[in-house]
């Protein structure tokens, strides 16, 4: 009997053991994201690339993953490999998130009138989404075109969030359009938020400069060098411009 009853308890934990096994251990598809990352964060491509897209098989029903995935593109500026991802997540959840990180991955590439297309997109299912507004916003603007508009799309933008990033765009916005001490108020409190972005520190100096402030205008732009400078040694892209994200929401 005793027997008996030592061997009911020994089945008893490997039960046990097992349902904890198999309720406890990672997914599958979470398991081939995070060996996915693993390969990336290392720089090899093909192997990070092999493992996402058995993610993506494995998780068809879950949109996170593939936003998981696309975000880590956007985070480390890689555009295009972002977009063959994001694309999938596109078509198969169309959703105003994302179309916005898609409308990133095109940004960076210089895709401009595509990335356009796609923002605006995500603007049609979210008019609200202040990092489209900021994104689409901020092209514009680059771009020199549509400004009246894209003020108020930024405006929109700082309203539900105010990151340095949109707080810039905004006040870069206002000086493009001759509000220039409206812009310079924006401006300094991105810098203050933000103060080794070099973009934001090159939109205050040239701020400074058009309000005749050349003293502040020449340390900002020279902080803005230097800081561009370092960037580029490190083999990073330029953050303004085309081929280059803005990475407000990431």
């Amino acid at each position: 009997m005793r027997g008996n009853f030592l061997f009911f308890i020994i089945l008893l934990c490997l039960v046990l053991s097992i349902h904890h096994f198999l309720t406890s251990y990672p997914p599958r598809e979470w398991r081939d994201l995070a060996l996915g990352r693993f390969y990336f964060f290392r720089g090899d491509k093909e192997k990070a690339e092999k493992e996402f897209q058995k993610a993506l098989e494995n998780a068809r029903s879950k949109p996170e993953i593939l936003l998981e995935i696309g975000r880590l593109f956007l985070v480390r500026e890689k555009g295009e490999q972002g977009e063959k991802f994001i694309r999938q997540l596109a078509n198969k959840f169309p959703s105003s998130t994302t179309y916005y990180l898609l409308g990133q991955c095109l940004y960076l590439q210089g895709k401009l009138e595509e990335a356009e297309e796609i923002l605006q997109k995500a603007l049609e299912l979210d008019p609200s989404n202040p990092y489209a507004l900021n994104d689409l916003g901020y092209i514009w603007v680059e771009e020199n075109k549509n400004l009246g508009e894209a003020v108020k799309m930024l405006e929109r933008a700082v309203r539900k969030v105010r990151t340095p990033e949109i707080l810039d765009s905004l006040g870069w916005a206002y000086v493009k359009t001759g509000r220039v001490e409206e812009g310079l108020k924006l401006l300094k409190k991105a810098v203050a938020e933000n103060p080794y972005n070099w973009e934001l520190r090159y939109h205050l100096g040239v701020a400074y400069e058009k309000l005749g402030e050349r003293a502040f205008a020449e340390v900002e732009l020279k902080k803005a060098e230097i800081l561009y400078n370092r960037q580029k040694h490190l083999s990073l892209p330029p953050p303004s411009g085309a081929g280059s994200s803005r990475r407000a929401g990431l």
